[in-house]
């Protein structure tokens, strides 16, 4: 499920231009969030993000190039949760809210979700 999602995520991306998204920071995802026309896309980009670090934490295990995780999230969580955890964390954290949205996440995921 998790994976018709991302791709389902990556195919939504693609309909826009790629200038609009990529990169976005934690200002323009709230913006992004908050609007109806485009709040689905937010919710996209932040699960396909989180996906790609999960990809990123089992490919580095599964090669032994860590042996310790670096994501903790308890199995169950699901990736409309990630998104609310990710913006609360946008939110209460305004003096880095102009950072680039993937290291927001990880950031978010940890402090939720600490090893």
């Amino acid at each position: 499920m998790k994976l018709k999602k991302t791709i389902a995520g990556i195919a939504l991306l693609t309909l826009f231009p790629l200038q609009s998204f990529a990169a976005m920071n934690g200002n323009e995802v709230l913006n992004a969030c908050d609007r109806k026309d485009t709040k689905g896309m937010c919710i996209a980009y932040i699960s396909g993000i989180f996906e790609g670090m999960v990809m990123q934490d089992v490919f580095l295990e599964k090669t032994n190039v860590t042996t310790q995780s670096y994501l903790c999230v308890p199995s169950g969580v699901v990736n409309s949760q990630i998104v609310d955890v990710t913006l609360n964390f946008i939110r209460s954290n305004s003096d880095i809210r102009h950072y680039e949205v993937a290291p927001l996440v990880l950031l978010a995921v940890r402090e939720k979700f600490p090893c």
